[in-house]
């Protein structure tokens, strides 16, 4: 190797790769750490439908008071280009139970019967994409525990986090390596019936 010179390293190129990285970063009361997009300004996006929101909202306001939670249905696609990732929130599946002021559980038995109802209604062409969760009394954001149950499956998914008693949400896009990546939800098909604004404190 003695031979041969080694290349020099260009400093624009390099300075240009460090822009281009994502940028980590933590908001205030927050459990998780986000992976931000770069310079680029390209922005992963979660729309969900009239229908998906029908479900959701129904169980959310059945008693504000205690968390409650549903899957949700639909596909993922990744720009081939960009590197964004669209989700297609179509449909959800509630088991219609409730938990404390401060707690709920996706059951194994909610899991399994929502997979049954997407594989009848929707054979193979839609799948569990995520979860959405009530937060009652409380704001919304990702807590620990959240955290866990978030983690604990290796697939790519979307998370949401509800409080209708602030009218605020959170939400988050989760990789196969269990990296969390910012999102934008679109509720453009659902109008005046969706009544929360995002809370940028707790994701």
């Amino acid at each position: 190797m003695s031979g041969k010179n080694k290349r020099k390293r260009n400093p624009r190129k390099s300075e240009k790769g460090s822009r281009a990285n994502r940028r980590k970063a933590s908001a205030p009361g927050s459990q998780l750490i986000v992976l931000r997009n770069g310079d680029n300004g390209l922005v992963s996006k979660a729309y969900m439908s009239r229908t998906a929101w029908k479900k959701i909202s129904k169980i959310v306001y059945g008693n504000t008071r205690k968390e409650c939670g549903a899957l949700l249905i639909g596909n993922l696609f990744r720009d081939r280009i960009t590197g964004a990732t669209m989700a297609f929130i179509d449909d959800a599946f509630t088991d219609g139970e409730y938990g404390g002021t401060s707690d709920y559980v996706f059951t194994a038995a909610s899991q399994a019967d929502c997979m049954n109802y997407v594989y009848r209604v929707y054979g193979e062409s839609k799948h569990v994409i995520g979860t959405v969760h009530s937060h009652g009394v409380h704001d919304s954001f990702f807590s620990a525990v959240d955290h866990t149950m978030m983690t604990s499956r290796c697939s790519e998914e979307v998370h949401l986090v509800l409080s209708p008693s602030h009218k605020t949400y959170v939400i988050t896009f989760k990789d196969m390596d269990n990296c969390f990546h910012e999102i934008d939800l679109d509720t453009t098909a659902i109008g005046n019936g969706f009544e929360f604004e995002r809370n940028t404190n707790g994701h």
